[in-house]
């Protein structure tokens, strides 16, 4: 898989200096080969990754490190993005990350945003608080009246408590629970329980977590837009400024960390009821989810 990586980020004008650091941390601290496999001597083609990668899990994996592999190029090209798509469809399959990519490429930020928030809205109602569902779909002042009640249910939570904590969370980056909280809920609420900060690098860690604990493609379209926010630019509205989370070593770290945090993690806390669960104590929420440490 790490070969075949290689290969798919190389091309005439090599890979990325950022390119390789990640795929260095990814293959040697995480999966805990040595450095020596990634010579540029073995650098698979296509054909090579398709021979050698045969069982459909590992092919989901490699597709989706290529990708994010690319989305970590500055600036993407349309030469570059045609070579991972070749590698893709060796080992079976496009999907929505490389169609993201090409989107990018070919027709700007715009076009790959609106393609990006049609795919997420497709599959928003997986990832949303099942309370939120509910109001999603109820008249504007009934949705309010629900919205006020757990605003209040949070912030009446005791101290130490998941409610607390998610109220911090809140506070922390001037977010509020209103209309605009409805679909991205259940999402704060697995950064709060999962440990990482609405941060760039945070936003990619807890999209790693995730994917890790649970490949699905709900968790992978979540990392798709961490990436394409926080490494390729594709900034939406609210979004300033533009810095390459993963160009920092110490950001790659903590990224190695998440998907190693993610693996150990022995229940997915994304898609469940976490109003239920805010007069828990948070020590025992993360227990409950076999959460290891940061």
């Amino acid at each position: 898989m790490a070969q075949a990586c290689l290969g798919a980020i190389s091309g005439p004008d090599g890979a990325t200096e950022e390119q390789l650091t990640i795929l260095h941390a990814i293959a040697c601290s995480f999966w805990g080969l040595d450095p020596a496999v990634l010579s540029p001597e073995s650098a698979l083609t296509a054909q090579e990754a398709a021979a050698g990668i045969t069982d459909e899990r590992a092919r989901r994996r490699t597709r989706e490190m290529m990708v994010m592999l690319e989305l970590c190029r500055h600036p993407l090209e349309l030469s570059h993005e045609q070579r991972v798509e070749e590698y893709c469809f060796a080992l079976g399959g496009d999907g929505p990350g490389m169609a993201l990519a090409r989107e990018l490429v070919s027709n700007g930020a715009d076009a790959a945003l609106g393609d990006y928030m049609r795919r997420f809205m497709e599959k928003a109602a997986d990832m949303m608080e099942p309370a939120m569902l509910e109001i999603a779909a109820a008249d504007e002042q009934e949705a309010a009246k629900r919205l006020a009640e757990i605003d209040a249910a949070v912030h009446a939570a005791a101290p130490g408590t998941l409610g607390a904590e998610f109220v911090a969370f809140y506070e922390r980056n001037g977010f509020t629970i209103d209309a605009s909280s409805v679909h991205l809920f259940g999402h704060d609420m697995t950064h709060v329980i999962g440990g990482y900060d609405a941060t760039p690098v945070g936003e990619i860690c807890i999209g790693a977590m995730k994917l890790m604990i649970t490949d699905s493609d709900i968790h992978w379209i979540e990392l798709l837009g961490s990436l394409l926010i926080h490494e390729a630019g594709m900034l939406p509205e609210g979004y300033k400024v533009h810095q390459s989370a993963l160009t920092d070593p110490a950001n790659v770290r903590e990224a190695i960390r998440a998907l190693e945090r993610g693996r150990e993690t022995q229940k997915d806390f994304s898609n469940v009821d976490h109003l239920s669960m805010i007069d828990w104590p948070f020590a025992d929420v993360q227990e409950a989810f076999g959460i290891p440490p940061l």
